[in-house]
């Protein structure tokens, strides 16, 4: 039989296609690119990855490794300095700013220190030098393949989490219609995960105080002196409901109103306000008198041009109580503090519950509220 006359690539090694079967397995450990000027030397570097399975390609000139790049998928590229090795470097920073390309290999004759910054800074792995071992040569190698493989699996998941993230805006973009970038998305994300983080925690410091407290005129004194500190000075009362559906003063805050007309204001906020919002289960907000008046009609006046919140106190779909807090227009109550004034009222009526077990009452069926003023403060 006649043999067959092998080609120069093959016997370099240079482009040979990988052994019938094992075409997967080698690609699957690596595709890596060899440029240097010498045959010989590209001989023994390709021989010495092909030897621990790696799918290699050889080049001579700089110019045909750019080419192979642009077309083939490679994992890593040796790339060899000669001279002043400006093109090599060149090249190797190209591919180096490029998060999906292949990993930076430095080849050098005879290296210095001016030889192992410029590869660094042109964003080299390694440097390898002259006598080229075939272990030492697979082994480096071997380590900025998987380096660039984590590299570009790394940016994959990246570009899919991006792509998710403008999903996720364009789809908030048409409830909202507000958020025109996904940095605004994150900064408002980051906004409202702070605002809850701060409410869980209110309710968490509000918890541990109030469940100290098994009787009732301790927990209305620690609602109260609680609310204060995220309020600031401002009126408060505290109704409790009694067996009758009437409503009695608890505990209240004097601020700013003369003792005579507060006891009156009070007592008439305990017949007309507080059985008002007995039944509702949000927390509300009115702006002065006419936004009041909406609500509760002429009663309204009775407060003035004041801000008002009212805190129904409700648990297992019961009233508790219901608080009160007012003060002059001129000082707003925060809407920052909204969400926090809820909570306390829906933990003060737990505890209240909690307190009506302790003690054994039957509440609204044997025993009422008690009618006397419980710790009343004067601010």
């Amino acid at each position: 039989m006649k043999a067959r006359k092998r080609t120069p690539a093959e016997i370099t090694g240079e482009g040979a296609p990988a052994p019938s079967g094992q075409g997967v397995d080698r690609a699957a450990k690596g595709r890596v690119l060899v440029h240097h000027p010498c045959k010989g030397v590209r001989a023994r570097v390709i021989a010495a990855l092909r030897e621990c399975g790696m799918v290699t390609e050889g080049v001579a000139s700089l110019r045909t490794a750019r080419a192979k790049l642009a077309e083939t998928v490679f994992d890593a590229a040796l790339l060899t300095i000669r001279g002043d090795g400006t093109d090599a470097l060149d090249l190797a920073n190209d591919l180096s700013s490029d998060a999906m390309g292949p990993g930076v290999v430095m080849l050098s004759d005879r290296p210095d220190v001016d030889d192992a910054v410029r590869a660094m800074r042109a964003g080299a792995m390694d440097l390898l030098s002259e006598p080229y071992q075939a272990a030492d040569v697979a082994l480096r190698v071997r380590a900025v393949v998987d380096a660039a493989r984590r590299d570009r699996q790394r940016e994959e998941q990246l570009s899919g989490l991006k792509k998710l993230c403008r999903e996720l805006n364009t789809a908030r973009d048409s409830v909202t219609k507000q958020v025109g970038s996904l940095c605004d998305e994150l900064a408002d994300a980051y906004t409202q995960i702070t605002e809850q983080v701060q409410h869980v925690k209110a309710a968490a410091e509000f918890a541990a105080l109030i469940r100290q407290d098994l009787d009732v005129e301790s927990a209305l004194r620690t609602c109260l002196e609680y609310l204060l500190t995220k309020t600031g000075p401002t009126n408060a009362a505290v109704f409790l409901p009694g067996d009758h559906g009437d409503f009695s003063l608890g505990a209240y805050v004097n601020y700013d109103r003369p003792r005579d007309a507060a006891d009156v204001l009070l007592d008439h906020l305990a017949n007309t306000l507080a059985p008002r919002f007995a039944d509702e289960d949000s927390i509300l907000a009115f702006d002065g008198e006419e936004d009041l008046a909406k609500t509760v009609g002429d009663d309204a006046h009775w407060l003035g041009d004041s801000r008002v919140v009212v805190i129904p106190c409700s648990h297992d779909e019961e009233c508790m109580a219901v608080m009160v807090l007012f003060r002059d227009r001129l000082s707003p109550f925060s809407t920052d503090a909204m969400p926090v004034l809820e909570i306390v009222g829906r933990l003060f009526a737990e505890q209240l519950d909690r307190v009506v077990r302790v003690h054994g009452r039957a509440f609204a069926k044997d025993e009422a509220w008690p009618d006397e003023d419980i710790g009343g403060m004067a601010a």
